[in-house]
């Protein structure tokens, strides 16, 4: 393996556990709403033997009662007192503004997609992303293998779908998440270290039918480095 693709793959690997980091955030602040939790568990049925979905329905029904308290009480003449010492409603740490609002993306119907929150297939796709890497790093062959192929398909499968939240969040929402920015950015340095060290050799021996998941078996790859 070249001294470039060693360290490209070094980088990926650290962006990878970067992105795990953020993605888990997401996925947190996401299912911290009993609706959320609630459309996983219609989702994915075998999530209820952790997640009571009878508990979760009394929690979302009891949100409500008070929400429309709330609104029946403002309909009231307040006392100035009580709009004084009224606490400040607790955000989230990534809300800074009604533009850039962690929150306000996570509200939208943009923050699932199939049912799955997006944080979900963040984790899903760093995860897949640093075992890629690691397994190239574990094989140190000098030329390609079918785990340059994964991380090949997976930087540009990656860059694809940040590229597609960002666009909603633009010309959709108007309003951004500073994690799902973070995200994006290191999606695009993952997808530039990717170029940086494969180019793009994989699809060409994909092309040329010179590598296979075979290679994973053998120490050494197929294919020219």
């Amino acid at each position: 393996m070249s001294k470039r693709r060693l360290v490209c793959i070094i980088f990926i690997s650290i962006l990878s556990c970067g992105g795990i980091y953020i993605a888990n955030h997401l996925t947190v602040l996401h299912y911290s709403k009993p609706s959320h939790r609630l459309n996983l568990v219609k989702t994915l049925p075998f999530m209820d033997r952790w997640l009571d979905s009878e508990k979760i329905e009394r929690e979302i029904n009891n949100q409500v009662a008070t929400e429309t308290k709330k609104l029946l009480d403002s309909a009231k003449r307040p006392d100035p007192y009580e709009v004084m010492v009224k606490p400040e409603k607790k955000k989230a740490a990534c809300d800074f503004n009604t533009t850039w609002s962690c929150t306000g993306v996570d509200n939208s119907p943009y923050s699932e997609m199939f049912g799955l929150g997006m944080g979900i297939y963040g984790l899903v796709g760093y995860f897949l992303m640093l075992f890629f890497s690691v397994l190239h790093l574990f094989h140190r062959s000098p030329k390609s293998n079918f785990s340059s192929l994964l991380i090949f398909f997976g930087a540009f499968i990656g860059i694809f779908f940040s590229g597609y939240l960002t666009w909603i969040e633009i010309t959709k929402l108007h309003q951004y998440c500073p994690y799902c920015v973070a995200s994006a950015t290191i999606m695009l340095l993952i997808f530039i270290f990717t170029l940086a060290g494969f180019g793009f050799e994989p699809l060409l021996m994909l092309i040329r039918k010179e590598v296979f998941p075979t290679s994973l078996l053998a120490r050494g790859g197929n294919g020219k480095a």
